[in-house]
């Protein structure tokens, strides 16, 4: 058996954990607000972002169309609790969140996501993230 490499071996910031945890506060808090600049404010012009449904969307203005769509047409009256379930680092400005969104209203349901964020000039930016449906 090779030896393998840990990748989350960075020493945690408490300070940076505390700034993910507030990006992933304001995805939840956007969503329950039907506020698709709160939603979208956070991520990367670059950003790659796969639907839970597998639509892959690669730059920010595309996934903003899409939020824009599914939030606004019509306005829903979404519910939606955001639990953060490990913030992984792989170094000082490179992270992995490991995310659980339960749908209260009118949707049901479970999804868990993962996100790649970065950090540039001292804030933290999804660059990437992925929702899959959890079946129970």
């Amino acid at each position: 058996m090779p030896d393998r490499p840990s990748a989350y071996d960075h020493a945690v910031n408490q300070h940076d954990v505390e700034q993910i945890a507030q990006v992933v506060a304001n995805l939840g808090a956007g969503m329950n607000s039907n506020d698709v600049d709160l939603i979208d404010r956070q991520f990367t012009d670059d950003v790659l972002w796969v639907t839970a449904s597998g639509t892959r969307l690669l730059v920010w203005y595309e996934m903003n169309a899409h939020h824009r769509q599914g939030l606004d047409d019509p306005p829903l009256d979404l519910r939606v609790t955001w639990t953060m379930l490990g913030i992984y680092f792989l170094g000082p400005d490179v992270a992995v969140a490991d995310t659980k969104q339960d749908y209260l209203t009118p949707e049901t349901g479970t999804k868990h996501g993962t996100a790649v964020l970065i950090k540039k000039n001292q804030t933290w930016w999804i660059c990437s993230m992925q929702h899959t449906n959890v079946v129970s």
